[in-house]
């Protein structure tokens, strides 16, 4: 197989959230020579210098400065959109009852709902937690299915082979576990 396309490909199983996304291009950046600036700081940019700036997990602007002045060479941008839709998990919305602990989730874009119904899901993405330091964001990426989103059963509607909307609060809600030993796993 063409080595572009594998490389292209490891990306996509590496990057399946945005957040993941960005790690990936931002490490992919500092093996290519980028160095990582802060955007708050003076930048000092020197002559054929490559740069890239990340913001909030999820942006990451990348450059290359020339050996002339953008006045004299003028200059090339590219941009790119990081961001898919998705199934997000709903904070605060952890609960166990009867063996069985659920999440909520919300819709986000515009993705394709009954593709992510009776399936088992992994859960990728940014999570904001407490320091010592302060509220500190990290990347998470659980490589093995945790959760399944179970699909309506067929007496909640009759009708369901001839079309179906999903009710958002409802129906697609994130089983986690169905064992009550699990039940100390519950958050807050």
């Amino acid at each position: 197989m063409n080595k572009h396309i594998t490389d292209f490909l490891s990306f996509l199983d590496k990057a399946n959230s945005r957040f993941t996304a960005s790690t990936q291009i931002t490490d992919r950046l500092l093996a290519a020579g980028f160095s990582e600036l802060q955007e708050t700081d003076t930048f000092k940019l020197k002559k054929g210098g490559k740069y890239f700036i990340r913001r909030m997990d999820t942006a990451v602007i990348a450059f290359v400065i020339g050996s002339k002045s953008p006045a004299e060479s003028g200059f090339k941008l590219a941009a790119s959109h990081i961001d898919s839709p998705s199934l997000k998990l709903k904070t605060k919305s952890y609960k166990c009852d009867r063996d069985v602990c659920r999440m909520g989730v919300e819709v986000y874009g515009g993705p394709i709902v009954h593709t992510w119904v009776d399936r088992e899901l992994s859960v990728s993405g940014r999570v904001i937690i407490k320091t010592a330091k302060g509220h500190q964001s990290r990347v998470v990426d659980i490589k093995s299915p945790i959760a399944i989103i179970p699909n309506a059963a067929i007496h909640m509607n009759r009708e369901i082979n001839k079309g179906f909307e999903y009710n958002k609060q409802n129906h697609l809600q994130a089983i986690f576990s169905v064992t009550a030993q699990d039940e100390n796993l519950c958050l807050p």
